[in-house]
């Protein structure tokens, strides 16, 4: 009965022995060899992730294409949503001038400044008949008071409509005095865009409703205000209507990009991000690789600024990032 149990336990030992070699095995072959699978041969990897280097033949070298970086002008998309706030046309009856507004309450506002014009002209009128009256003897020094206090509530007033009308980022003024024909956008314009906003540029306008035409118009004013909420500042730009259908309230994207001069830049691909830091892998050598923290600005098109991390002349690469993240980063 004895030497039974010994011929069942002295199996069960050497199994257990064999699956712990295995283990163990297989643990000092992952560590010692960071990539398996598709790559052929051993890849080796620095312990900060910093370089990584392909053996000769590496099938994941093929996977890989670079690009030689070289300073160059970039036109910046400086993008902002807009929005028609008002038109001016000749009305199909009447033909006369006819301003929409994309609110009532831009409408009535601007019955309210008109009228307080009309009374303004007309109180700057009678001021200067009664003052010609009361030079003359013919009007009392009440009566000249009484109009010089007419036409300083007049203006008073007018000035006020003005003052509410630019709170929405519109000139009163302007639109009145403007022929048929044009139309009126409000952007919303962050602080970091603001830099390249330059009034009296012209820009690029892309409605919703005609995708497929870039428009031209023209920025005529910035606003003094930022937005406390949203963090945005108001911007007016004027466009003729070209013949479209254009309504008060019609969406749009607005371009005030400007060219950046001499910069480099790399493909949207190259870029790897972690933890809220941008990357680039430079090719240093046939099959060596170093991954560079770089500071990022502007989008331009399919490319990316780089201020900061990279050179005039190094390869960067721009295909077969993903694999080099996982690589560097352990992924």
């Amino acid at each position: 009965m004895k030497i039974k149990k010994k011929f069942i336990i002295i199996p069960i030992i050497i199994i257990v022995i064999l699956v712990s070699i295995f283990f163990i095995y297989s643990e000092y072959n992952r560590q010692d060899n960071k990539i398996e699978g598709p790559i052929a041969g051993k890849v080796i990897v620095s312990e900060d992730g910093n370089k990584i280097v392909f053996p000769s033949g590496s099938e994941g070298l093929n996977r890989i294409k670079t690009e030689q970086i070289s300073r160059g002008d970039q036109m910046v998309q400086v993008l902002a949503p807009s929005r028609i706030v008002a038109t001016v046309l000749l009305s199909p009856d009447t033909k006369e001038k006819l301003v929409l507004f994309d609110s009532p309450d831009l409408t009535g506002l601007f019955s309210q400044f008109r009228q307080s014009k009309i009374n303004l002209e007309l109180a700057q009128k009678n001021l200067i008949r009664v003052k010609e009256m009361f030079e003359s003897n013919s009007a009392t020094g009440k009566d000249f008071s009484q109009a010089q206090s007419d036409e300083a509530n007049a203006r008073t007033t007018f000035s006020e409509m003005e003052g509410r009308f630019q709170a929405y980022g519109l000139d009163a003024n302007e639109i009145a005095d403007t022929h048929p024909g044009m139309v009126w956008f409000i952007s919303d314009v962050t602080e970091v865009q603001l830099r390249d906003v330059d009034k009296g540029e012209d820009v690029d306008v892309y409605l919703d409703a005609y995708p497929e035409k870039k428009l031209n118009g023209n920025e005529v004013a910035i606003g003094d205000v930022v937005d406390p909420v949203t963090r945005t500042i108001k911007v007016r730009v004027k466009m003729p209507n070209y013949g479209l259908n254009l309504y008060p309230g019609m969406f749009a994207r607005i371009d005030y990009g400007d060219p950046r001069k001499a910069v480099l830049s790399v493909p949207v691909s190259s870029i790897v991000t972690v933890e809220g830091n941008d990357f680039v892998f430079v090719q240093t050598a046939d099959n060596e690789f170093v991954r560079r923290r770089v500071m990022s600005s502007e989008l331009s098109g399919s490319r990316i600024i780089i201020l900061d991390g990279i050179k005039d002349g190094e390869k960067i690469v721009s295909q077969g990032t993903m694999l080099l993240k996982g690589l560097s980063f352990n992924y």
